[in-house]
């Protein structure tokens, strides 16, 4: 047992022995000590709570500070062999601490009593009031001493316990000292960097700007630092929407430029989506406003697409020029801001609007742009062969780069239709000269046709020759059908060739079609064309979605996509719309076998035959055009049910061969009730958003498991088979990064550029 005690002894000594050496590894650390430790020790000085022992013996050899707290507790501040080092700690504590502790008794506890006293050997010229303020505490103001101390200056800083109290938003305290000195009090006095009390508070919060607010101080709302900078600059700088909202009830100028930032405005739109909103709502002119160095407004001026969006919400002109003739789009492609270029162009930003000196943004973009930004550009219809002042191309810009990321710039160009150079052309390379052979090269490579995908070009030629040779100068009005696929934010890609198809025609693709068809998407396309919207603007609906509806982690919040569906579409039902014959398909999910429905906007062959169905539908007129969106689009995993409607897609992502049973019918009942004449299918566009690329399984087996391996073999198994069942199905995707979208968009638009003979053989046949 001896043994065991002297191994504990020795333990605890060690433990012990530990603690005092981390104490005292830092001098200024507040102790707990007892009173017996001073009993042999002389005082050097003392002042009311504090006393300064002289040297101890034994361990205890340095000089000490000591303070006295309640309870007689003593506690430690400070401890040197060197005198002078703890004199000097003395004296910053005898102006301070007896004084604190007084104010407040709370102070005296060992965790607030080392808080404040590394604040104050932080701040050595620091009054006692600085301390007062950095806490907010409202009890120090009844200390008849203090209002002296109260515009005292740091030495180092030049900040008063004003300026201490408005940066820690103490705006209790500020109202409490304003009250105090009955407006005797000079608050518009300014630290070593210029700042008032005003500059603090607006980087703080709105109570501490509302309570300054009372004091009517001429000018100090609007006084600038050293750095020409106002509060209101401050306020925007840090992100703070509610100060510059205060500030400007306050009576703050939204009109004093600095030096550096510029505008309040251009501060604001720079810094703070937030505050440029609160400045931009209270001053719409602003949103017109010219910068008077640049000419810009505040759209060249933002650094991030909501700010962009933000402003174009509010009003914004979207296509304004600075002084050098640049829109927004311009001055966002020179500063390689992809987001904000997206964004202007979702928006409605013009990309062939040309500078002082002729170059679009594309031309800028070939300049010195990204591969990204240049797509962007392309996606959203730049002319690719726009010449600028000095008749070059961007096709020519971009050989006369000599970049390493010329060659994927030079194709991205060339696979969308850039032409060469003219003979006339100087400084022409192999790339752009008439004679040349350079085209680029692909980032990616190229992936060798499957079978199926030379099978499906022989039997397109085919099919050609057929509908070729069987033309009459009858009109195809009546017969011509639209199909369009289900697949998610890959709905873009069916937008992308409407576009195509639509630039074509020379006027909106819709009024080209008689029957409409769509899953998933492409039904929702399908409602948003025949409402009323361009494609164009579909495509800056599908950009908004993807933004504001597949927002946190599947399954996606449907109220978002509710919402969103009911802001696009309205109050609309089905009937509304007189165009086209719409067939927008849905899944009735609630029997065995699930049951394919369709929405339209005519009455169905079933009702025109008084017919009883299986399930009831909704009439045209009672049925909203959003629920219908809703319906089609309510993708397993990414959406809950509609009520017992499920994603079209799940049964018909491809719906032509559904609304070519359905024009046959409807028209045979036609016929037989003789309700006048019916026009049999005569042209089908059906577009798809792409193909999967095929991928091999290992195992598509599923057995019952005898053993471990087996289970695994059957995880595999099951896994695989899962996949392949899913892949017949359609599960929209919910890709909402812009650097894969426009990657995207871009080979459509190079995919319509490859097969263009046969668009404009579409547009043809549509016009006949």
């Amino acid at each position: 047992m001896s043994f065991f005690s002297q191994l504990a002894s020795a333990v605890a000594t060690n433990l012990v022995n530990s603690l005092t050496s981390s104490n005292n590894s830092d001098p200024v650390k507040v102790i707990e000590v007892t009173s017996s430790s001073f009993v042999t020790r002389t005082v050097c000085k003392r002042d009311q709570c504090l006393v300064l022992y002289g040297k101890g013996v034994g361990t205890n050899a340095g000089f000490e500070l000591i303070m006295t707290g309640s309870r007689d507790k003593l506690y430690s501040l400070c401890r040197s062999t060197e005198i002078t080092f703890v004199e000097h700690h003395f004296e910053m504590a005898r102006d301070k601490l007896p004084y604190l502790t007084r104010v407040s008794t709370e102070l005296c506890v060992l965790p607030q009593l080392q808080e404040v006293w590394s604040l104050i050997t932080t701040n050595p010229c620091w009054t006692a009031a600085h301390v007062v303020a950095h806490y907010g505490l409202q009890e120090g103001l009844k200390e008849p001493s203090f209002m002296a101390l109260l515009c005292i200056s740091d030495e180092s800083t030049g900040m008063t316990p004003m300026h201490v109290a408005a940066k820690n938003g103490k705006a209790d305290f500020v109202k409490a000292a304003i009250a105090a000195m009955s407006g005797t009090a000079q608050f518009d006095d300014r630290d070593a960097k210029g700042n008032t009390v005003y500059h603090y508070a607006a980087m703080a919060n709105k109570e501490t700007v509302e309570a300054l607010a009372f004091c009517a101080l001429d000018g100090a709302i609007n006084s600038r630092n050293k750095e020409n900078l106002t509060p209101l600059h401050l306020a925007c700088q840090a992100d703070k929407p509610d100060c510059v909202k205060a500030l400007i009830a306050a009576g703050a100028n939204i009109n004093v430029a600095s030096n550096e930032e510029g505008s309040i405005v251009q501060t604001a739109v720079a810094n703070s989506f937030a505050c440029a909103k609160e400045i931009l709502t209270a001053f719409p002119n602003q949103l017109h406003v010219k910068d008077m160095k640049n000419g810009g407004t505040p759209l060249h001026w933002a650094t991030t697409k909501e700010v962009v969006m933000a402003l174009v919400e509010l009003g914004c002109s979207i296509d304004a020029r600075n002084f050098s003739g640049h829109t927004a789009l311009h001055v966002m492609v020179q500063r390689d801001r992809f987001e904000c270029v997206v964004a202007l162009l979702t928006c409605g930003a013009d990309p062939n609007l040309v500078d002082s000196n002729g170059n679009s943004p594309l031309h800028l973009a070939a300049s010195s742009a990204s591969l990204l930004i240049i797509q962007a550009l392309l996606v959203f219809g730049s002319d690719v062969n726009m010449l600028n002042d000095r008749g070059e191309s961007p096709r020519h810009i971009i050989v006369g780069r000599g970049s390493s990321s010329g060659p994927a710039l030079l194709y991205c160009l060339h696979a969308v239709g850039a032409k060469r150079c003219s003979q006339k052309t100087p400084k022409c390379g192999d790339g752009c000269s008439p004679t040349g052979k350079d085209d680029g090269q692909s980032s990616s490579a190229d992936q060798i046709p499957r079978s199926r995908h030379l099978f499906d070009a022989m039997l397109h030629q085919v099919c050609q020759h057929s509908a070729t040779a069987n033309q009459t100068p009858k009109s195809i009005v009546g017969g011509r059908v639209l199909c369009l696929d289900g697949g998610g934010i890959r709905g873009l890609i069916l937008i992308q060739m409407l576009e195509a198809l639509e630039l074509i025609l020379c006027g909106p693709v819709i009024q080209y079609f008689d029957w409409i068809s769509g899953t998933s998407t492409g039904g929702i396309l399908s409602l948003a064309l025949a409402c009323g919207k361009s494609v164009r603007e579909c495509k800056s609906m599908y950009f908004r979605f993807k933004d504001q509806v597949f927002v946190g982690k599947r399954p996606y919040n449907a109220d978002f996509l509710e919402g969103f569906l009911r802001a696009e579409f309205g109050e609309r039902t089905m009937a509304d719309i007189t165009g086209p014959k719409l067939f927008v398909t849905a899944v009735i999910a609630d029997m065995i076998p699930a049951d394919l429905h369709i929405f339209r906007n005519y009455t169905s062959p079933q009702d025109l035959l008084s017919l009883p169905e299986a399930t009831v539908s909704k009439k045209p007129e009672e049925q909203m055009v959003w629920q219908a969106a809703r319906a089609s689009g309510a993708a397993p995993t990414y959406f809950r049910a509609f009520g017992s409607f499920l994603d079209g897609g799940l049964i018909a992502n491809n719906p032509t061969l559904d609304v070519l049973t359905e024009i046959q019918e409807y028209n045979s009942v036609m016929n037989a009730l003789g309700a006048g004449s019916s026009t049999p299918p005569m042209l089908v566009v059906s577009l798809g958003t792409g193909c999967k690329p095929t991928e091999q399984v290992t195992s598509i087996d599923v057995f019952r498991p005898e053993g471990l391996i087996d289970a695994a073999r059957l995880a595999w198994g099951a896994s695989a088979f899962l996949k392949l069942l899913v892949e017949q199905k359609d599960i929209p995707l919910d890709e909402t990064r812009n650097e894969q979208l426009i990657p995207m968009l871009w080979e459509t638009k190079a995919f319509i550029h490859s097969h263009s003979a046969d668009f404009k053989k579409i547009a043809q046949l549509l016009k006949a």
